[in-house]
């Protein structure tokens, strides 16, 4: 979605034809759909077949956003109003744009391009914003004249697929473009209704209008077939390999269950991706909707969320910890889209105040940790920008702007593409620290131990890894900032201050990593590995008449955070002290906070929270002062 879809800053859209009522003995779906293809010359279309690209495991790719109209100007003869001057109007990117610079994507490490929507958007503005960024479409079968033309993006699908990489088409089903034609020709496949007011009303982000952006109905069976035939003309014309899904929490999960399992099933094939934008930091929430609504991917928001938190604002590293601790949540942690930022997210340069050293460990995290890691244009360039209150974040592509920063991702790439354990391997936690966090990925002959230092002091850690590797061993940082060592089963690695190192074997004999795997079977799968207790000790001395504090956090046993849920009540210990002691998975890493109820209220412990690391063996107490 773009600025202004979500959180953005429209004026009430004046002149916004609304759609009308429901009209009784409305035309037939198929009448519908035949009217609709006759009109934009889809009946008959045919296409050259597509060049196989070998490989479905996107967890191998390593995916570039692109947004069009901001990357490059190719064909200065389709730029109609272009004003690079002007943060909300057209600039003059398009398809030839990225066609002319395939090789320095490539060369970059990039494998596969999600380009934004191709389709024709609105003519003109809708106050003062163009529809540069593709997201308000009128026709959802015609390639916008701005960009170029179909011929042109069916000559980028063919020379990505010649250079085995891969294109991902955003594609848009929750609304079309401000005064839209066919909300007026069909206003039964749109929702009667207002903007979003509570945009925490799941039914009203569903039902209701973004920023008066015409919402379609997805629940009617017309809307579906709708998209599947629009799905059918994208594939069978420009033979993508997947799609990138806007918008996923504001369409009913009936709809993506039918339109995504469709698409695998008849179109796409099982390697087709279907990435899906589900706005949400929850992972429960993320792994519903992977689950139900048969999505290949979704963007790990929660991911990013903790990454922008501890990396750029100076959290402490065990919240990395605890992410990753509820991938068990996943049915595969590796199918997730990871990312630093987009189009509709300040810049992550921006994020960090500019620190480009920031910026450099939190692309060597989201290289080595498990999904496919995701790079907005131009963060190689070290472009930065705020997306609020304009989008500053969607500058203009600089390329060569930032040698040394290019020169990383691309390193970077390289060490993930060379190491299958990198794209592969399943993750397990190792050890944390308020400034460190350290994680293996494991197959079974080859290993990675990864450990990130976010202090401004050396770290030395000690990690329980050295039964991967040989004895007396010495390795070196593939990243070149540290030197490990192992002493039998020590495994010492030294870790310079905000940087990732990355320690690699791929001589991994199969007794040994039969061993590991074994060993560490239950940190990947803590749900199976029995229980241990855990303390929680308070000191609270002025705690409202008749409240009795509780424990909650991150875990099932605590409440998942969810201050309704049946909270683990603390005991009496002695004058203004309190303990409880609760049964909580072997092996989880999770965060933990004090909390008390009143009759009208639930008071939250103003500390920070407590983050909680079980092994076989129950921890020491955890306590506080309130």
């Amino acid at each position: 979605m773009p600025a202004g879809g979500r959180g953005g800053r429209f004026p009430a859209p004046g002149g916004f034809s609304r759609p009308g009522p429901v009209r009784a003995g409305a035309v037939a779906v198929g009448a519908l759909l035949a009217v609709l293809l006759g009109l934009t010359g889809l009946a008959g279309a045919s296409a050259a077949p597509p060049v196989p690209v070998a490989g479905a495991d996107w967890s191998s790719e390593i995916l570039y956003f692109i947004l069009l109209d901001r990357f490059a100007d190719g064909d200065p003869s389709n730029n109609a109003e272009v004003d690079r001057a002007d943060p909300y109007g057209f600039h003059g990117g398009d398809l030839r744009g990225v066609r002319d610079h395939l090789d320095e994507l490539q060369q970059l490490g990039a494998t596969a391009l999600w380009i934004s929507p191709v389709f024709r958007n609105r003519p003109g503005r809708f106050y003062e914003h163009q529809p540069y960024h593709g997201y308000w479409p009128w026709n959802f079968l015609e390639v916008d004249p701005r960009f170029g033309t179909l011929e042109e993006l069916q000559a980028l699908s063919r020379d990505l697929h010649r250079r085995g990489m891969k294109l991902v088409l955003d594609f848009v089903v929750n609304h079309a473009g401000y005064n839209a034609p066919l909300a007026d020709h069909f206003p039964a496949w749109f929702h009667a209704t207002g903007n979003i007011g509570n945009w925490e009303d799941p039914t009203e982000r569903e039902t209701h209008r973004i920023y008066g952006l015409p919402d379609f109905a997805s629940e009617r069976p017309v809307v579906q077939v709708l998209f599947q035939a629009v799905a059918r003309h994208w594939i069978d014309q420009v033979h993508p390999d997947g799609f990138r899904l806007d918008a996923v929490k504001h369409v009913p999960l009936s709809f993506w269950r039918e339109f995504n399992g469709r698409l695998a099933a008849r179109r796409g094939g099982p390697g087709f991706l279907l990435l899906g934008e589900m706005l949400d930091g929850d992972p429960r929430v993320i792994a519903r909707y992977l689950q139900e609504g048969r999505f290949s991917s979704l963007f790990d928001f929660p991911l990013y969320y903790t990454l922008k938190d501890v990396i750029a604002g100076g959290a402490d590293a065990r919240k990395l910890g605890s992410r990753f601790f509820e991938d068990c949540r996943y049915p595969d942690p590796n199918r997730l889209g990871t990312f630093l930022d987009n189009h509709d997210l300040d810049r992550f340069l921006t994020s960090c105040g500019g620190d480009r050293g920031r910026l450099r460990q939190a692309l060597a995290l989201l290289f080595t940790v498990r999904g496919m890691p995701t790079l907005t244009y131009g963060t190689e360039a070290g472009l930065a920008g705020a997306a609020e209150p304009r989008p500053d974040n969607r500058g203009d592509m600089r390329f060569g702007a930032d040698p040394a920063l290019a020169s990383w991702v691309q390193a970077l790439a390289w060490l993930r593409r060379r190491h299958p354990s990198l794209r592969q391997g399943r993750q397990v936690h190792l050890a944390m620290s308020p400034t460190t966090y350290a994680f293996a990925r494991i197959l079974p002959d080859e290993v990675a131990i990864v450990a990130a230092n976010t202090g401004t002091a050396t770290a030395w850690l000690e990690l329980p890894a050295g039964r991967l590797f040989a004895d007396r061993t010495r390795l070196p940082d593939r990243l070149g900032t540290g030197v490990a060592e192992v002493w039998g089963p020590r495994f010492e690695c030294e870790v310079r201050p905000g940087q990732v190192a990355v320690f690699l074997d791929a001589g991994l004999s199969a007794a040994r990593a039969a061993a590991w795997r074994q060993a560490l079977a239950l940190h990947a799968d803590p749900r199976s590995a029995g229980k241990v207790p855990v303390t929680f000790l308070l000191r609270a001395e002025n705690l409202p008449g008749g409240a009795v504090p509780l424990v909650i956090g991150g875990i099932a046993e605590l409440g998942s955070w969810d201050a309704g849920a049946a909270l683990p009540e603390m005991t009496r210990a002695g004058p203004g002290r309190w303990r409880a002691t609760v049964e909580v998975p072997r092996h989880a890493v999770f965060e933990a906070k004090f909390c008390c109820r009143t009759a009208s209220q639930t008071l939250w412990f103003p500390g920070d929270n407590l983050f909680v690391e079980t092994g076989d063996r129950p921890p020491a107490p955890l306590s506080a002062v309130w």
